[in-house]
């Protein structure tokens, strides 16, 4: 079982759109996952089960507000992706889990202070394992503020050349009615062109493990 785990100090980058994603996209290429939501406000959980408690895609949710992941309930997958709550990552539970995990995914938005809540988060990461920037990119990154913070997150994000660390760059959809899917029929309504960036973000996974 690789145990990754989903985590930025900074609130609204998308960790657990990241986080139900990218367990979703390792599914359908036949790994068997399951997401781990210790944010209190359990989001993972809400956008992957039916009103009645069932699941809506096939993907097994673990609700576990504020603790440590129970691994022995884990034992059978493939692959357990954690999504933690922001700015509390200082707590022991989740310090527990980042000292267990194989490897990390942080998530970033074009926002004021997003590389600072980045490098606050790897100052907490422990050495020699494989982290995975996410930058979701929207229309707003036309502005000339933005773009300024494109440029800069992109000088310190880039495919491994060099010190840049390799990352994965994402269009903004909605979050909620298109990324969030936890539906099939969102795989289906995407065009090639936008489902290339998701593929992209499973296959920077599944490299982290090579």
């Amino acid at each position: 079982m690789k145990l990754i785990t989903v985590l930025n100090f900074k609130g609204g980058c998308g960790k657990t759109f990241i986080s139900v994603i990218t367990a979703e996209l390792l599914m359908i290429a036949g790994k068997r996952c399951a997401v781990v939501d210790v944010d209190a406000q359990l989001n993972a959980v809400d956008y992957l089960r039916n009103m009645d408690g069932g699941n809506v895609f096939p993907l097994d949710v673990f609700p576990m507000p504020g603790k440590e992941p129970d691994y022995h309930l884990l034992g059978g997958y493939d692959f357990v992706i954690v999504d933690t709550p922001p700015a509390l990552l200082n707590s022991d539970p989740i310090r527990r889990t980042i000292a267990r995990s194989d490897a990390f995914i942080i998530p970033l938005c074009l926002q004021r202070h997003t590389l600072f809540g980045f490098e606050k988060t790897l100052e907490l990461l422990p050495e020699g394992r494989p982290v995975l920037p996410v930058c979701s990119i929207g229309p707003e990154a036309k502005t000339k503020g933005k773009q300024e913070l494109l440029q800069l997150v992109r000088s310190q994000l880039g495919k491994g050349e060099g010190d840049l660390r390799p990352a994965v760059f994402l269009p903004w959809f909605d979050r909620v009615d298109s990324n969030l899917s936890a539906r099939r029929d969102f795989y289906y309504g995407l065009t090639e062109k936008q489902y290339a960036h998701f593929d992209a973000l499973r296959r920077a996974v599944m490299r982290m493990f090579k």
